[in-house]
């Protein structure tokens, strides 16, 4: 998946880029330390920055159309088993109104006995 985002954002100015990932390691694994922009987490309120990242918390659909309106192109990942932690009706948002990059129905990052789809979706590209 990431190398979809890295091959379509190399002529990409990065401020004005914004990679979210409901996982913090996963970005920074494959394209580097602070890529990451944004985490979707509506589990985590009193918390608006990871502290290992600098990612700001999106705690809801209008945090994320806000992200959306402030960054001309974007990326993000949705990890089916993670639903129940994305803030309340941004899965269907992104469903409905950005493109699918890739699904795979296998998180390859994942232990055999984990196979839930990953879906990458973006925005301006």
């Amino acid at each position: 998946m990431y190398a979809i985002v890295n091959e379509k954002s190399q002529k990409i100015d990065k401020n004005k880029i914004a990679i979210i990932d409901i996982d913090a390691d996963i970005p920074a694994y494959y394209l580097g330390e602070g890529r990451l922009t944004h985490i979707p987490r509506n589990d985590m309120p009193e918390k608006n920055f990871d502290e290992n990242t600098g990612a700001a918390y999106i705690h809801s659909l209008e945090e994320f159309l806000a992200v959306r309106k402030k960054y001309p192109y974007g990326f993000i990942e949705l990890v089916e088993h993670n639903f129940r932690f994305y803030p309340e009706g941004l899965v269907d948002y992104i469903r409905k109104n950005l493109t699918l990059e890739a699904r795979e129905e296998y998180a390859s990052f994942s232990p055999d006995w984990n196979r839930w789809p990953v879906e990458l979706y973006s925005w301006g590209m």
